[in-house]
């Protein structure tokens, strides 16, 4: 081997291992939190081994809050207590988001993940059917969980529907089996990718948009907190190797229960264009477009309530 080959190889080599420490010594900084002890107001339950935190609000037919990528209960605070007042609401953070349990096992599918909604329902003792409420990335969720228990679901409210997203990690997906490679690479890329400062700045522009400069400091500490609780990196291990090529958009059409659309006229992350195509899969669901961005739930909380209230009882009635 030529000398400047070894070099080169060598100098690499180095700037690799210089960028996992760093990487490393930041997310160690970063992860402070225990997940139990420092969850806000809510509860524990265990599905599959894991600790699931959760909200519970009110009583009646149960309807199910789905958070997005990043997002926890936090995301529903505006929802499920005013809702609380015709249903019984459950918010609940997803393996390896808000304060439930992290884990590097491949379960961040939408599949493993309706399982685990699943799971939680009957943990807590709740009736079937039940209604969903998913937000963006957490539609996929509520999809499959009708399509994979067609007599536990009994309406879908898909707020920013975000389906059949492609993670930019895919080609990758076999160096994350690696056992010790596959944790390193995880740990630099969830780093650089979602859990730097500037990356975290991005989140936030691309939910809130031109309302942005609204998010207060407390708001900002209460969405981006959970990225300090410990194990977070490892849990992006175990996203990376659920990476799926499943199509559920192609699968719309076989849903068999009441489906409302809901889109922000201003919406970044997910255009009006992407939820009027979703809308024609299903002739016969209902859309609603509001004059918001992403974050329809909270930008206009009083309507969006007031049109799920509404649309579930129009379902029910029909049902009936």
């Amino acid at each position: 081997m030529r000398a400047w080959v070894r070099r080169l190889l060598l100098l690499g080599c180095g700037a690799s291992l210089a960028v996992l420490t760093y990487c490393r010594l930041r997310i160690w900084r970063l992860e402070t939190l225990d997940a139990v002890r420092d969850a806000p107001d809510g509860s524990f339950v265990d599905v599959d081994g894991l600790r699931i935190h959760y909200q519970a609000f009110g009583s009646g037919p149960p309807l199910v809050f789905i958070h997005g990528f990043a997002g926890s209960t936090y995301s529903w605070r505006l929802n499920t207590e005013p809702l609380g007042r015709s249903f019984r609401t459950y918010s609940l953070d997803l393996p390896g988001f808000g304060y439930s349990e992290r884990t590097a096992r491949p379960l961040y599918d939408s599949a493993s993940q309706a399982r685990v909604v699943k799971g939680f329902l009957e943990a807590v003792g709740e009736r079937y059917p039940a209604a969903m409420v998913g937000s963006s990335l957490g539609c996929g969720v509520a999809v499959r969980f009708a399509l994979d228990n067609p007599h536990e679901a009994s309406a879908l409210i898909l707020v920013a529907p975000a389906l059949d997203i492609q993670i930019p990690w895919t080609r990758l997906r076999q160096l994350f089996a690696v056992p010790v490679l596959g944790r390193q690479l995880a740990a630099v890329i969830y780093y650089l990718a979602l859990a730097n400062p500037r990356s975290l700045d991005r989140f936030l522009a691309a939910a809130y948009g031109d309302k942005a400069d609204g998010v207060t400091a407390q708001m900002r500490e209460a969405m981006l907190r959970p990225v300090r609780v410990r194990g977070t990196a490892l849990s992006a291990l175990g996203l990376a190797r659920s990476m799926e090529a499943g199509h559920l958009e192609d699968a719309l059409a076989k849903l068999r229960v009441p489906v409302m659309f809901v889109a922000g006229a201003e919406d970044r992350a997910v255009s009006l264009a992407s939820v009027r195509r979703l809308h024609r899969r299903i002739p016969q669901s209902r859309l609603l477009i509001f004059d918001t961005g992403h974050l329809v739930q909270e930008e206009a909380a009083t309507e969006f309530n007031e049109a799920v209230a509404e649309f579930l009882n129009e379902a029910s009635g029909a049902v009936k």
